[in-house]
């Protein structure tokens, strides 16, 4: 699978850095292959005695869409990596209390069992290593904007817990529209969805499953969620609906619907 370093130089200038333009852009890459395998097949054709008349025709490019940044990132994209940044805080504080009540569980357990003046060595959760450099790399975000603007230190007495947390999350939540206009800061977003599958993936809270019941502009209903995209993507005409997007289109499909059962029974 291409990475972002091949796909960018193919991505027009001005255009949004974020996910809505991966699928357009690899299908220029794949594209572009195809020019390379089609000038080979050529030049193995012409040596085989071809002639300049019959030579295969090259592959059509592909009908695609870029859209712009706003500087780098689009509203949309920008709307996404916000909700994924708060998402982390819920999803990080469900862990948490999970790691714990199980932490609380083992040492009663083991408590009741083990012989009168032994050692019990508590267990450590492997989620709280975790959920500890998810917090440090916040931290470094938030150290790294404020380094950029000339803002002051971050204030810290050391801890890393779920107050910490949220403080340093609701800041960046706060000034990410500006954060994401800076070109230091470009690979935020990404940085954000890969913890967010992490944590929904430790969580068990992955989405449930790849189809939607909404349909398409198209008229299609095979709308289905892309977790490296972090769009919803209908497989009939690839439009991409972000979650907000998405959420909202799934209310007012549902309130369609009772309302029209609400006219039969009338």
């Amino acid at each position: 699978m291409p990475d972002t370093a091949q796909l960018q130089p193919l991505v027009p200038a001005g255009s949004c850095r974020g996910s809505c333009n991966l699928r357009a852009a690899r299908a220029l890459l794949a594209h572009h292959e195809a020019l390379v395998e089609h000038a080979d097949a050529v030049d193995r054709w012409y040596a085989a005695g071809g002639s300049e008349q019959e030579f295969p025709p090259e592959p059509e490019a592909p009908r695609v869409r870029f859209w712009p940044g706003n500087p780098l990132f689009c509203g949309r994209c920008v709307a996404n990596a916000r909700r994924t940044l708060l998402d982390l805080d819920v999803l990080a504080s469900q862990l948490a209390a999970a790691a714990d009540g199980h932490r609380g569980r083992a040492a009663s357990s083991a408590g009741e069992g083990r012989v009168s003046g032994t050692k019990v060595r508590p267990s450590v959760s492997p989620v709280t290593d975790v959920l500890d450099r998810l917090v440090g790399d916040l931290f470094d975000v938030e150290d790294e904007w404020r380094g950029l603007r000339g803002y002051p230190a971050r204030q810290s007495n050391g801890g890393r817990g779920a107050h910490p947390r949220s403080r340093t999350i609701g800041w960046l939540a706060e000034r990410l529209e500006d954060i994401l206009g800076h070109e230091d800061m470009a690979g935020l977003p990404r940085k954000l969805s890969n913890w967010d599958r992490v944590l929904r993936h430790l969580a068990k809270d992955d989405r449930a499953s790849t189809s939607s019941p909404v349909r398409c502009v198209c008229g299609e209903r095979r709308v289905g969620w892309d977790q490296e995209l972090g769009y919803y993507v209908c497989g009939g005409c690839g439009t991409l609906l972000s979650v907000d997007e998405h959420d909202r289109q799934v209310r007012e499909e549902a309130d369609a619907m009772e309302a029209a059962g609400a006219g039969r029974r009338a």
